[in-house]
Formats: structure tokens, sequence, C-alpha cells
């Protein structure tokens, strides 16, 4: 049965939950709940220079067992959603965030000669097969 206490100092009232107190106590049962839990030994662990996987080995060696592409995932989201607590603005801009695009896209082309690529390929010398091929001698004595 829930019970209400009263704090008269400040006005506030608060409830005794036993069962959900008891609940904080227990275990969750998904690994990203005890990932969330772990999250500030982990966060020291990372920031002290050890690598995902050897966070993961210790996990695993203390009970959680939980795999490295798991563990990376769970932690890629703890930090976004971190972020997005921290600078909620700046979680919406990354999730919005366009290249810019360049403004010479948007400028008009210069006016050139429409014949000017036409005439720039008849100015370079052909493609010549003979010469490609054994020198342009036909009996194949000059190979070198």
């Amino acid at each position: 049965m829930v019970q209400k206490t009263e704090d008269f100092r400040d006005g506030t009232a608060s409830y005794d939950l036993p069962s959900l107190r008891a609940l904080c106590a227990e275990k969750p049962d998904a690994s990203m709940a005890l990932v969330r839990a772990a999250w500030p030994q982990i966060r020291l662990a990372l920031d002290s220079g050890h690598t995902l996987k050897r966070i993961c080995g210790a996990l695993n060696r203390d009970g959680l067992s939980i795999g490295y592409k798991t563990l990376s995932a769970y932690v890629g989201r703890i930090r976004r959603e971190h972020i997005s607590k921290v600078d909620p603005r700046a979680a919406q801009m990354k999730k919005s965030f366009r290249a810019p695009v360049p403004a010479s896209r948007f400028l008009a082309p210069a006016v050139t000669d429409p014949l000017a690529q036409a005439m720039e390929a008849c100015a370079r010398p052909r493609y010549d097969i003979m010469a490609a091929h054994c020198d342009g001698d036909p009996t194949k004595k000059k190979l070198i």
C-alpha cells in the first residue's frame, strides 16, 4: 500500500513505494541498462586510453556478457544522447546537416565560343595506331 509522507518544511509530498525501491536495487535484464549503469566507469576507462575491446573483455570477466559490436553500438548511442542533452541545437544541426553547395553552381556560366571545344579537339594530334604498334613497321623487324 502506498503511504504518503509529507515534508512540512518545503511543502512537498513523497510516496513510499517499496516494490519500486526493491526493483531499483535489482540487476536489470537488458544489457543496455547495464551498460548505462556502468557508463561512468566505461567513460573513465576510455578517457584514460583503454580500447573498447579491452573494456568489453573486462565487462565479460565481470559477468556482463556482451559482444564487442553490441557494446560499440551502445556506447555510440549513449554518447549521442549525452550530446543531445548537453546542446539540443547541436544534435538537431547534426541530423539536418548537409554539405554546403558551392556558389559557383549558382553563377551563370561564362559566355564562351560555342565552337571552342570542337576547335580544341581538332587541334590535338590524332592517335596513330601504326605508331603505337611496332613503330609503323609491318614486317615487325624493328621491335626495339
